[in-house]
This record gives structure tokens, C-alpha cells and sequence, in this order.
């Protein structure tokens, strides 16, 4: 390997020159575990930055919010384990507050597109048998077209503000995170805008592994 650019000449391949990554081992490890009690966790590194207004979060302020939006979503909204979250937003630092509390509650989420046409999206919620839906507020109105069946929504603000702040040292964590092949997301692709397509992910595709 060529330790000036990486490039192995037998294989065609280009290695990183950086130091080699431990990979997690642990056949039961599911994807919020895995980015919030990993051993080299530093609570004051940063998490996540919104390039638009600057703002960031701590990775010991992300599990905070994470375990209280989880037991918002469990005991306020009765998410449950298996229960499909559709969620209808842009990308911000809630976003993903929001993607690891659903699965750290046992949910499984499936995203569409802000920029979707209302029946896209009840074509969608409809399709992966969403039974809660998760919206900003500038984006409620595109849930117009969804069934006229028992399917709940929930404003994102609300969700995120209403919950309170857990400790740390004893969050209240689902047992159904032991599980790393439950079902964590439904991925739906539409590039022919004629037919959609939908994948199924486990936990454990969500992550490296040795």
C-alpha cells in the first residue's frame, strides 16, 4: 500500500491512511446504543451542528433529549415496539433527536420527502402501515390526502418541547433494545416517479461491523 495516497496496486483499492477504527463486536448492540454508550463516548463532544443557524448539541445533550423524547413518544403517544413512525421533516438537530428516540423506543421509522406531493406521502403512510406521524408545523398541510382512518399525528415542536429532561444515569431505556434485529427502518426510493420501491433495515445494518 502506498502510505503517500493510500492505494493498494494488486487490489485497485485506496486505503484510508488514518489510524484503524475499532469496529463494535457485540452481536446485540442496536444503533442508538451503539452512538450513545459506546466506551470512547466524550459527553462534551459535539453531536450534531445545523450549518444554517450555527446551533449544536453535545452528545451528553443528545441522550438527554433522546431518552426523554422516547418516553414522550411511549407514555404520551403509546409507541410501542414495532410501531411504524412516519416522519414528515427537513433535516435540523430535532430530526435527529427524533430518529434515535423512535428507535430507541422500539419504533420503526420510515422518512419521506418534504418536498413529496400529499398523495406521495399517504401513498407512503398508507403502503409501510404507519401508525403515528411525526410533521414540523410548516408541513402539516401536506397531510391532507392521508386515510381518513385512526391514524394519529403529532407536531415534531410539540413533541420535542413537551418532553422533559431524563438523567442520564438511569434513562428509561426499552427492553426491546436488546434486540438488534428488530426492525428499525423502511426506506421508500420513487426515482421514476412512476413506481416506488421500499427496503426493509434491521439495527444491525445500520452499523460497522468487524
Amino acid at each position: 500500500i502506498d502510505s503517500s495516497s493510500g492505494y493498494c496496486a494488486s487490489t485497485g483499492i485506496y486505503y484510508s491512511r488514518r489510524p484503524p477504527v475499532e469496529l463494535p463486536s457485540d452481536p446485540f448492540l442496536t444503533l442508538p446504543t451503539f452512538i450513545l454508550h459506546r466506551p470512547s463516548f466524550d459527553p462534551s463532544a459535539i453531536a450534531f451542528i445545523d450549518c444554517k443557524t450555527g446551533a449544536s448539541l453535545s452528545y451528553s445533550l443528545l441522550r438527554d433529549r433522546v431518552y426523554a423524547v422516547a418516553e414522550s413518544l411511549s407514555r404520551g403517544f403509546g409507541l410501542s415496539p414495532g410501531t411504524v413512525v412516519l416522519v414528515l421533516s427537513p433535516n435540523s438537530i430535532d430530526f435527529g433527536v427524533l430518529i434515535l428516540a423512535i428507535l430507541a423506543a422500539g419504533g420503526i421509522i420510515t422518512t419521506t420527502n418534504p418536498l413529496n406531493h400529499p398523495s406521495e406521502i399517504a401513498k407512503q403512510a398508507t403502503d409501510s402501515q404507519a401508525q403515528l406521524i411525526a410533521a414540523v408545523p410548516s408541513l402539516i398541510h401536506k397531510l391532507i390526502s392521508l386515510p381518513t382512518h385512526n391514524l394519529p399525528s403529532l407536531c415534531l415542536a410539540l413533541v420535542l418541547e413537551d418532553s422533559p429532561t431524563l438523567p442520564v444515569s438511569n434513562p428509561s431505556i426499552p427492553p426491546c433494545l436488546s434486540q438488534h434485529r428488530r426492525k428499525s427502518e423502511l426506506d421508500y426510493s420513487n426515482e421514476d416517479w412512476a413506481a416506488t420501491c421500499e427496503s426493509l433495515m434491521h439495527h444491525h445494518t445500520l452499523m460497522p461491523k468487524k
